[in-house]
């Protein structure tokens, strides 16, 4: 079985989110050989983007939260040790929180270039993303792992793929679906899904 994934994939294993039990199921079938699992090149740098726009979300909180504790401390009668602790440990947390999900995806991110095979972003990839985000109207970035995971399926071959994503709004589109079967190809959008489909 052909699996290809996206940067949701990385995702789920590196942020321990929901699916990520299946996600390391279907990595260990990937390592053991069970399954072939392919992953867009593009999808990596995506998933540092992530990682940097939550890096930002969390220290504009902390800005936040501490200029609600500033005006806080104007107030009379306030305990400012208690106030001084709130924000060091706002602060250690959000650190220890970018900085354990940074390792962790530097960690995955090696680990899949060691056991998937990226597709690369080839002149056919861009050209047809181009097209596939006009076609079935994609964002660029879904247009672009649509086009890789298409240019990656293997012709003439009886193995069976499946594309999963969790991005269900955007990949799961009548016209989308039919051009991915048109190269044996089925879409599903739970990785739980595909772990029910090897019976592990």
């Amino acid at each position: 079985m052909n699996v290809f994934v996206e940067s949701n994939f990385v995702l789920e294993l590196a942020f321990v989110q929901q699916e990520h039990s299946a996600c390391e199921k279907l990595l260990l079938a990937a390592e053991t050989g069970q399954i072939h699992l392919f992953l867009p090149v593009y999808s990596l740098p995506e998933v540092f983007q992530t990682l940097g726009s939550r890096r930002t979300e969390r220290a504009e909180v902390e800005r936040f939260v501490r200029q609600e504790i500033k005006l806080h401390l104007r107030e009379v009668g306030v305990v400012t040790a208690d106030m001084e602790s709130l924000g060091t440990l706002l602060r250690d947390l959000l650190l220890a929180r970018t900085e354990v999900q940074t390792a962790n995806l530097f960690a995955v991110t090696a680990k899949l270039a060691r056991i998937a095979r990226l597709l690369p972003l080839t002149t056919e990839v861009v050209e047809g993303a181009q097209q596939a985000q006009l076609r079935h109207s994609l964002t660029p970035q879904d247009a672009l792992v649509f086009a890789s995971v298409y240019a990656g399926i293997p012709d003439n071959e009886v193995a069976e793929n499946i594309f999963v994503s969790r991005n269900e709004a955007d990949f799961k589109k009548p016209e989308l679906l039919l051009e991915l079967r048109s190269k044996q190809c089925d879409y599903l959008s739970s990785f739980e899904a595909v772990v029910g489909r090897l019976r592990f």
